[in-house]
């Protein structure tokens, strides 16, 4: 699995006090955990973590795991899938006992082909500010309203991409990626190179392209050409600014770079994207 493919669906999701689990016990489905208040420490599979306020955990079904409250502890807890594959499952599945467990009960068993951090077992600090969003499918599952379970799941899979985005770098990386995007975004009309943007930000191009690839899935020169295309695609939908001068606003070398550039990345020309776009508008 992808994790472009996740649609979760979430069975429960309740703001708590946690109560202890002295003995080892499995879910069928998943479990995210965020810690509100107090501090816990979670023992799973053969791993001990303590979390704090602020810290998300998530760990995959089948695996055994146990709780202990270092001081009382106020958490938000959600059991889903990533998938809708069981969606006519709705009601909340209880923990079991090991000595109760039935691995052919487990609903989801896949890994993450692009993403293997998040599985098995995920724990982030510092994540804040994704509590208010947490609330808010706790607030969705409680109140029922209509539509409740697809705004709660395309809420978690907000989360559970900024989760991901997470787990490939640290404050620092994330720092300087958001440092190059902007120096691209500002800059992207003049003709830079990948040297000048990693002079922007004082590191060898080589360890900045390394960086971009693995926030972007692009390296360094197709995110720059992306961007150029992207405001591109701009100017032909709301100007009547001809190929060329489009091509020069957007900081290609030459027009006949432009429409390759463009072509491989929309599978249109340049004025055939403006047509389409005149017929939509």
């Amino acid at each position: 699995m992808k994790l472009s493919d996740i649609n979760p669906h979430i069975r429960f999701a309740e703001n708590l006090i946690l109560d202890p689990v002295p003995f080892r016990v499995y879910s069928y489905d998943h479990r995210l955990l965020y810690v509100r208040r107090g501090e816990l420490r979670l023992y799973y599979g053969d791993t001990v973590h303590d979390a704090a306020v602020g810290t998300l955990l998530m760990w995959q079904s089948g695996t055994p795991y146990r709780f202990e409250l270092v001081s009382e502890a106020e958490i938000i807890l959600l059991n889903f899938d990533f998938t809708q594959s069981n969606r006519d499952k709705t009601h909340t599945l209880s923990i079991v006992h090991e000595r109760d467990f039935s691995p052919e009960r487990l609903l989801e068993t896949d890994s993450f082909e692009d993403c293997a951090s998040l599985l098995p077992l995920l724990i982030l600090d510092n994540m804040r500010y994704l509590e208010d969003e947490l609330m808010s499918i706790v607030r969705e599952l409680g109140e029922r309203k209509l539509y409740f379970r697809e705004a709660a799941s395309a809420r978690l899979k907000a989360i559970l991409c900024t989760a991901a985005r997470q787990t490939l770098s640290d404050a620092g990386t994330t720092n300087t990626v958001e440092r190059v995007i902007a120096y691209i975004r500002e800059n992207y009309a003049q003709p830079i190179t990948n040297r000048d943007i990693s002079d922007s930000v004082n590191y060898h191009e080589y360890y900045v392209n390394k960086l971009i690839r693995a926030q972007t899935g692009l390296t360094l020169h197709r995110y720059l050409t992306a961007c150029r295309v992207q405001n591109a695609e701009k100017l032909l939908a709301t100007t009547e600014y001809p190929v060329s001068k489009i091509a020069e606003l957007c900081g290609f070398a030459t027009a006949a770079y432009f429409i390759s550039a463009f072509r491989q990345q929309t599978g249109k020309s340049p004025l055939e994207y403006r047509k389409a776009r005149m017929r939509l508008l």
